[in-house]
């Protein structure tokens, strides 16, 4: 149970969480470490969990980033290792280890008599342990669950928690350190290309966008009247619907509807074809980009769709019928209430909505996703979530089939020919001549003939 002090130097005080969370990563991958699953940005979960197969097998890394002074009175802290804790002796998440980068940790001596095996002090850790069952921020049951547990299971999850206090100055420096060392070793990804080449064999690897060649209704365009605030037309439409303000400018891709009439001017209305309207407009394709995103929404809204967009715009379908378990729509499992827990909660597949410019060409992007409601039909969102998405946690549920699958259904609901007046390519994809072992079986039958062929000298 180690605790590192990385600190020295000033801070960056601009930097903001995010930014360090990924410094983090790519210091963990020079490290060796693979990623292997993140958060969604619609979960709104810091967690990070990762592998090192050298050194670790199997098991996961828990990794979470704090970009605070963090102190061990911390409430929020303590409610955050406590809900680890209860994963961790829960027996339903796979063994992990949890380490945790801190900024700065607010009395280090503190720290250490509880996370150092050289400055470990029993007494210190028991109390910390006591004050971590009574934290009034978990709840009840939370509370229960980690007074069940005996302080021999505490100092078990102790010794696989590792402190790193490390400052953004000296995050930069280790990542340059660990660069240059870089040469002639392995990591990550690189230890299974190291020990085993890829199969060289022809895949078709599908991808989760398409490029939008048209769209074959007309572009409205209005001028704005004068003195109307963005702020007063935006309150009057939902925020998927396919209208966008710029400059003295009022552009959507339908009629105007009557609530809108007075704040424009209806003599300046002009209809045309996008592809019309760009060539005479090349510096404002980022119009019909955010247009296009709006209106794929808004189709699925019109189709039965729920939309969120707090952290992304993502589609997905409520649980309309409490009495049902199961919700399909057009042959595919859209949602599953789970009735048979302390708190009922619906898991609904979900589908994130981007639209992006290269080459002056406009792609849509379909990305799925996992939401979860509770028996209120209120998304879950922060930390009750947590539990819930490492519960479905991809790696362990799906597979490149299914995630194929899941896109591939969103795409044809959304975009399908002859439901929208959205003109897009097929799903891109392309022919790749190396491809990794497709299962454990595959991989370790082609370790087994390599090593043979080494020991024969063949």
């Amino acid at each position: 149970m180690p605790i590192y002090n990385w600190l020295g130097g000033g801070e960056v005080s601009h930097t903001t969480a995010d930014i360090y969370k990924q410094k983090v990563i790519e210091f963990l991958e020079l490290d060796g470490f693979i990623l292997i699953q993140t958060s969604s940005r619609v979960a709104m979960t810091p967690d990070l969990i990762f592998r090192k197969p050298e050194l670790e097998g199997k098991t996961d890394i828990y990794v979470e980033t704090k970009y605070d002074d963090v102190s061990l009175s911390d409430r929020d802290f303590l409610s955050e290792l406590g809900r680890y804790f209860i994963l961790y002796m829960s027996g339903t998440a796979d063994t992990f280890d949890l380490y945790l980068f801190v900024r700065k940790c607010k009395n280090l001596s503190k720290w250490k008599q509880i996370f150092s095996a050289n400055s470990y002090d029993e007494n210190k850790c028991v109390t910390f342990f006591r004050t971590l069952s009574q934290n009034e921020d978990l709840n009840k049951e939370e509370r229960q669950k980690i007074e069940e547990k005996d302080f021999e299971d505490f100092k078990r999850f102790i010794s696989d928690t590792y402190i790193h206090q490390m400052d953004y100055d000296r995050l930069l420096m280790r990542i340059e350190e660990k660069k240059k060392g870089r040469k002639d070793r392995s990591y990550g990804y690189d230890y299974y290309l190291r020990e085993l080449p890829p199969i060289k064999h022809k895949q078709q690897i599908i991808g989760n966008f398409v490029e939008i060649e048209n769209y074959s209704g007309s572009l409205y365009s209005y001028a704005i009247e004068d003195n109307v605030e963005y702020k007063t037309i935006y309150d009057l439409v939902k925020r998927f619907e396919p209208i966008l303000l710029s400059g003295n400018v009022f552009y959507c891709l339908e009629g105007i509807g009557e609530g809108l009439k007075n704040y424009v001017n209806e003599e300046t209305r002009r209809v045309s074809s996008p592809k019309e309207w760009i060539k005479e407009n090349p510096d404002k394709l980022f119009i019909l980009q955010i247009l296009y995103k709006k209106y794929i929404l808004n189709f699925g809204v019109e189709r039965g769709c729920s939309h969120v967009f707090d952290r992304g715009d993502v589609l997905y379908f409520s649980h309309k019928d409490y009495t049902k378990d199961l919700q399909h729509i057009e042959g595919k499992q859209v949602t599953r209430l789970f009735r048979d827990t302390g708190s009922p909660f619906v898991k609904h597949e979900a589908i994130e909505i981007d639209v992006k410019i290269y080459d002056r060409r406009l792609f849509a992007f379909f990305s799925p996703r996992v939401l979860f409601s509770n028996r209120d039909k209120e998304l879950i969102t922060g930390r009750n979530v947590k539990r819930l998405h490492q519960i479905f946690s991809p790696n362990k549920y799906d597979n490149n089939l299914t995630i194929f699958g899941d896109m591939k259904w969103w795409f044809d609901f959304l975009c399908g020919k002859e439901k929208t007046l959205l003109e897009t390519s097929e799903l891109f994809d392309f022919v790749g001549n190396v491809r990794p072992p497709k299962n454990s079986a595959t991989r370790n039958g082609l370790a087994l003939t390599q090593r043979m062929e080494e020991y024969f000298d063949v």
